[in-house]
């Protein structure tokens, strides 16, 4: 965890705009995969390519989701931005925590360049002040 903001973090994306999202970006992935954490490339139909850390429970099921952009995906994602969501089903046994640690060991995430829910920034200032256990 190298690159700790020197400016304030404040959020700036209303929650209620990210509540709905879970089912739809999971139907996006395989229904059922190998239990854990796993790190894949996706393409995108315009060539580019974004890194996906996901994590599926002991029956399989993708239950987190962590999507790091190697390069500029305007209007709306900035190359090294992250998103992150987790089944609301999940929410609050440590898993966003976990994911958000293990991007963060891969790519030394700049958390000042971020834009985030209020969930979010009490995610991301647990990280800045904390070592993430692994959950389960």
């Amino acid at each position: 965890m190298m690159n700790t903001p020197e400016v304030a973090l404040v959020a700036t994306v209303d929650d209620r705009m990210m509540a709905n999202n879970w089912p739809v970006v999971a139907r996006e992935h395989p229904r059922v995969g190998p239990p854990g954490i796993r790190h894949e490339v996706l393409w995108h139909r315009t060539g580019k390519s974004a890194d996906c850390l996901s994590w599926r429970d002991n029956a399989g099921q993708v239950r987190g989701l962590l999507y790091h952009y190697r390069c500029d995906f305007p209007p709306y994602e900035r190359r090294g931005n992250v998103n992150l969501l987790i089944d609301p089903a999940w929410h609050r046994r440590g898993l966003g925590s976990y994911l958000l640690a293990e991007a963060d060991r891969r790519w030394e995430l700049d958390f000042s360049q971020q834009s985030y829910t209020t969930a979010g920034l009490a995610l991301v200032r647990t990280h800045l002040g904390t070592t993430t256990r692994r959950p389960f």
